[in-house]
C-alpha cells in the first residue's frame, strides 16, 4: 500500500475528504448543491499547496461480484437497496476540481486496509461518512465530521470532541472552510484527547463485544445471563 500511495503524502500536508451519498441528498434537498460545495471546498484546500485524498469509504464496482450474492434473494434485494455507493460521486467531484493533479482519488472499492491506510496518512480529516469518522479517530487523525445523525456526535463525545461535527444544514463551501480552518488551529488539543480516551473507549467496547457474545453463547445453550449494571454514581 505504501508503494502505491506512499508518494502523494511525502512533503505535504493533506487532508482526506469521505463525500456522502446519503448527505448529497438531503442536501440537495435543500435545493443547494453538494458537488459544487464539495469541489469549491476542496478547489481551497489545493490552491493553499494543501493535498486531497478523496476517499469512496462506501463503495461497490458496478456489476461486481459481492458477499452479498450469496445471500437469500429477499434479504438480498433489501440490503441491496439499502447499500449506498460514492464511488460515482467521488468521480463528479474530483471532475469539477481545478487542479485534480493536487488530489488522490482511486476510483475503485478498496479494501479496509487500504481505506485505513488511507485515513492514517492524512494529517486532518473531514469526514461524512460514520465508518470514515470512525477510521479517523482509531487512527488518531483529528477528525470534522459533517453529519446527519445524532451518532455522530455520541461518539465524538466519548473523546470529548462533539464541538467538530455539525449538521449538514450547515453546509456551505465557506463555512465547511471555516470550521476546518478551526480544526486545523486546534489539531494538537484534538490529538491530545485522541491518545487520552482512545484506549478508554477501546476497553469499553472490548467489554460491550463481550457482553454480546455470552448472551449469544446463553441463548444457544438456553441459559439466562446477568447483564453487569452500572456502576452507581
Amino acid at each position: 500500500v505504501n508503494q502505491k500511495y506512499g508518494k502523494f503524502y511525502k512533503a505535504h500536508k493533506v487532508v482526506g475528504i469521505s463525500p456522502s451519498t446519503v448527505v448529497q441528498k438531503q442536501i440537495e434537498a435543500q435545493g443547494k448543491d453538494y458537488i459544487q460545495i464539495m469541489k469549491e471546498f476542496i478547489d481551497n484546500l489545493i490552491e493553499r499547496k494543501t493535498r486531497v485524498v478523496l476517499i469512496a469509504h462506501s463503495a461497490r464496482e458496478g456489476g461486481k461480484t459481492s458477499r452479498l450474492d450469496s445471500l437469500p434473494i429477499p434479504l438480498y434485494r433489501e440490503i441491496k437497496a439499502r447499500h449506498t455507493n460514492d464511488l460515482t460521486l467521488c468521480k463528479e467531484i474530483y471532475d469539477r476540481i481545478q487542479a485534480p493533479e493536487g488530489c488522490l482519488f482511486i476510483n475503485k472499492e478498496l479494501p479496509s486496509q487500504e481505506l485505513r491506510y488511507l485515513i492514517e496518512k492524512c494529517d486532518l480529516f473531514v469526514a461524512t461518512r460514520f465508518h470514515a469518522m470512525i477510521s479517523a479517530l482509531a487512527t488518531k487523525v483529528p477528525v470534522l465530521v459533517v453529519g446527519w445523525s445524532h451518532k455522530y456526535e455520541e461518539v465524538l463525545k466519548m473523546f470529548d470532541l462533539e464541538e467538530w461535527a455539525f449538521d449538514n444544514k450547515k453546509l456551505t463551501s465557506q463555512y465547511l472552510y471555516d470550521r476546518y480552518k478551526e480544526l486545523d488551529m486546534h489539531q494538537n488539543q484534538i490529538k491530545i484527547n485522541l491518545q487520552k480516551y482512545l484506549p478508554i473507549v477501546r476497553e469499553v467496547a472490548s467489554k460491550q463485544v463481550s457482553v454480546i457474545y455470552n448472551c449469544a453463547e446463553n441463548s444457544k445453550n438456553n441459559k439466562h445471563y446477568e447483564y453487569p449494571t452500572s456502576p452507581s454514581n
